[in-house]
């Protein structure tokens, strides 16, 4: 009867109907509601379906006429919240018994002792009563809020073939708990996280305090040095202005990173614990918010950036420059979009982009729907990667026109210029080395359904995201603030001699 439109028809016919011989009913999708009974008895039903339909409360008028049943499925009724406490008294045989999608809460299964599958995944479920005496061999538990639950105080008995499959954060209690076998609980493990730490390898920690340490001084230092020691050069000249700015994207990974690298001293030893209230606490939407905007806005500088290096080197007698105007409207467009694409999620009224992992990051590494998904797929795949590859594009437009030109320049023209070019090679490939990895393994999700493993994951947070903040004042304000100091020694060397020529021809 799966599909027809069963409504509030049946109510009307007379409940004496007898089916000695039905065995399996279906009645998935068809209009069910509170107010449906079932018109006849049948002794030999041994599987019942109530799929996806509009059920709230389940109570023993619904379905009472069948004590033989084996198999329940009231999965997909996504309205269903109550269940009679004596609902389940009814089907002392019920061996097979599915619950999932729906939105209940609490579920009493202690009269239920034949019961040996039970699948109560993605629900809202945070209080459950198991019977004591139950062999059970499979219990589904994904996506669940049950986190305080001790499963060998719940069971007298725990079956040899018994396996159950919840998040991570329940199997956490599970491998604490020495009378029950690790063996016995499946989860998703965390691609960073342990029972224990926010950041569960030392070698990723430690990478992670480096980075973020290189990150912040490297940054400051040379938003100092442009500031104060080169600040003709920062209102004058269009590339020290872009890299100030590249540094405040840069500075903010690095304060991600610091964010991060506390909270998982905090909560060092005890992290299961707290996870869920971490992740969805506004502190995990800032620090997604702080690593999107510094990864768009650090990828959107060094386009803007090359676009500047390619019109310098293409026209050296300033033909055409980027105006002042064009600079600050460009600067203004980076950091605006960069804020608009950082905060968006934050702004969706699920706000679960940046809760789907402890790190707090929005990365489309797993298979997934809805709108944020879309969103992330769309910025983090397809618009990096447009950006990687006008970068690309770029960098190497500007190291065939310097290879053209130089051999009609002077020697010291020229080797500034291949040193101007290997450095520019360096950000090509270091951007390529931090976004590329996101985009390819974004994609390979999105067309081939790619599971991320575990290892991957974690190196591309923990190096391959974060290290482009740290790797980019040394590519662009290193050699700036070197050259800068080189010339001031030099003219500091040379004043006394010309002071000491200077006195004796007097």
């Amino acid at each position: 009867m799966s599909g027809m439109d069963l409504g509030d028809t049946w109510n009307n016919i007379p409940t004496a109907l007898t089916f000695n011989h039905l065995l399996v009913l279906l009645l998935n999708k068809c209009n069910i509601s509170d107010s449906f009974r079932l018109p006849f008895h049948s002794n030999t039903v041994y599987k019942l379906e109530i799929t996806n339909n509009f059920l709230t409360r389940l109570d023993t008028n619904f379905i009472s006429n069948f004590t033989n049943l084996r198999i329940l499925n009231i999965s997909n009724n996504n309205q269903l919240q109550i269940i009679s406490s004596s609902f389940f008294k009814t089907f002392q045989k019920l061996k097979v018994l599915d619950l999932s999608w729906t939105i209940i809460t609490y579920v009493n299964l202690k009269m239920n002792k034949q019961l040996v599958f039970v699948r109560l995944s993605n629900t809202p479920l945070n209080n459950l009563k198991l019977s004591p005496k139950g062999e059970y061999e499979t219990i589904d538990l994904k996506n669940t809020n049950l986190y305080n639950f001790s499963l060998s105080n719940s069971l007298e008995n725990i079956s040899p073939k018994l396996q159950i499959f919840a998040d991570y954060a329940f199997c956490c209690q599970v491998y604490r708990d020495p009378k029950i076998p690790n063996s016995l609980c499946n989860s998703d493990k965390p691609r960073l996280s342990s029972c224990d730490s926010l950041i569960g390898d030392m070698a990723k920690r430690i990478l992670i305090w480096v980075i973020a340490t290189v990150a912040i001084v490297g940054n400051i230092a040379s938003l100092t040095y442009s500031l104060f020691f080169d600040r003709a050069n920062l209102i004058k000249v269009n590339f020290a202005l872009f890299v100030a700015c590249l540094n405040i994207s840069d500075l903010l990974m690095g304060v991600y990173l610091i964010l991060i690298a506390s909270v998982d001293i905090k909560y060092r030893g005890e992290y299961i614990y707290h996870e869920m209230s971490w992740r969805q606490s506004p502190l995990c939407q800032l620090a997604g918010v702080l690593a999107t905007m510094s990864s768009e806005t650090s990828t959107l500088f060094v386009s803007l950036i090359t676009v500047e290096r390619f019109i310098s080197v293409k026209y050296p007698h300033g033909e055409y420059r980027i105006s002042s105007m064009v600079r600050y409207i460009s600067i203004g467009l980076c950091f605006g979009l960069g804020l608009l694409l950082s905060v968006i999620p934050v702004m969706h009224p699920s706000m679960t982009l940046y809760s789907n992992s402890g790190m707090c990051l929005g990365f489309p590494l797993r298979k997934s729907s809805g709108p944020l998904w879309a969103f992330s797929v769309a910025v983090f795949v397809f618009f990096n990667s447009i950006l990687l590859f006008l970068i690309a594009c770029g960098q190497f437009l500007i190291y065939r026109i310097i290879l053209k030109h130089n051999a009609r320049r002077s020697s010291t023209v020229r080797s500034t210029n291949v040193s101007l070019a290997s450095r520019l090679i360096l950000v090509a490939l270091s951007n390529l080395a931090c976004f590329l990895p996101v985009s390819v393994i974004g994609m390979l999700v999105l067309v081939n359904d790619y599971k991320v493993e575990e290892v991957t994951y974690g190196w591309i947070v923990a190096l391959a995201l974060p290290v482009n903040s740290a790797i980019n004042p040394l590519l662009y304000a290193a050699p700036r603030i070197y050259t800068s100091w080189t010339v001031r020694r030099q003219r500091r060397s040379s004043n006394p001699i010309s002071q000491r020529i200077h006195t004796s021809q007097l």
